[in-house]
């Protein structure tokens, strides 16, 4: 028996496992994994009907759907609370997410998700505790994010965020406790409203924002701040004096600080 499960492990491996029209489902899937597949609409159709009950649907780089077969699962598995559509090339601005009201986890990293995407899939957005927006054109602005407003956990590295973006996420998402916005325009404007207003946050990534003024944050409320990333020209000795003033700060990641003596960088590098 253990030759025959690791034969079939083995050929998996050589063949690049299940084509989507292979892959078993039906009223009682809670899990489905169509990463990488060729899925089409009337197969996401099919699903929507037959998975009442699914929770949980990767959808990571897989090719061959429109915005019909992501309506079709917005409208009909509405128990869905992990939704992933990393790389996923549709028109997000033609969906409506006014069923969807249970979704914990939403990843759109790399896809041609847009503000008005966004905000038309989460109209019931309240359950949202993390949003993965990597490498986006997201830009906050049109974002209502009041009904994002209970968001633990943002990512939002290499997109289009600005600092008015910013202010309206720190207004509206008080329980934010994890932020990235590592390789973004933004400006101290934009972080400064973040430092005052999303006091629970715990762990902030700064990578390569070099048009922020590091020496004009003031790090003083954040009273629960343990983890900061850093790196770029943009750090320098005077800013990071800073940022020193931070009573819970634990962890400073400095490498790349290219305008920072090494003595900084052993001084606080991890354990």
């Amino acid at each position: 028996m253990k030759k025959q499960i690791f034969l079939g492990v083995l050929l998996l491996f050589w063949f690049g496992g299940l084509r989507s029209s292979e892959i078993r489902y039906d009223k009682d899937t809670i899990k489905l994994d169509l990463s990488e597949q060729k899925v089409t609409d009337e197969q996401l159709q099919k699903i929507a009907k037959t998975c009442p009950n699914l929770e949980t649907l990767n959808l990571n780089y897989a090719t061959g759907f429109t915005h019909l077969g992501v309506q079709d699962v917005l409208d009909k598995c509405i128990n869905l609370t992990y939704f992933s559509l990393w790389y996923c090339k549709i028109d997000f601005e033609e969906l409506n997410g006014y069923k969807f009201k249970n979704l914990g986890s939403l990843s759109l990293a790399y896809s041609t998700i847009t503000d008005k995407g966004l905000q038309n899939i989460v109209k019931n957005g309240l359950t949202v505790w993390n949003l993965d927006l990597d490498t986006t054109e997201i830009r906050g602005e049109e974002v209502d994010w009041r009904k994002l407003s209970n968001l633990e956990h943002l990512i939002l590295s290499h997109s289009k965020i600005t600092d008015k973006g910013l202010e309206k996420i720190s207004t509206a998402c008080k329980n934010l406790y994890y932020l990235e916005i590592s390789y973004t325009n933004i400006t101290d404007t934009g972080v400064q409203h973040i430092l005052e207003k999303c006091v629970n946050l715990t762990k902030l990534y700064l990578y390569g924002c070099e048009n922020i003024d590091f020496t004009k944050l003031n790090w003083g409320k954040l009273n629960k701040f343990e983890t900061l990333y850093l790196g770029g020209p943009a750090v320098t000795e005077a800013g990071l004096q800073k940022i020193l003033v931070c009573p819970s700060l634990k962890y400073l990641n400095l490498e790349g600080c290219e305008n920072l003596r090494k003595e900084w960088q052993r001084i606080f590098a991890f354990p």
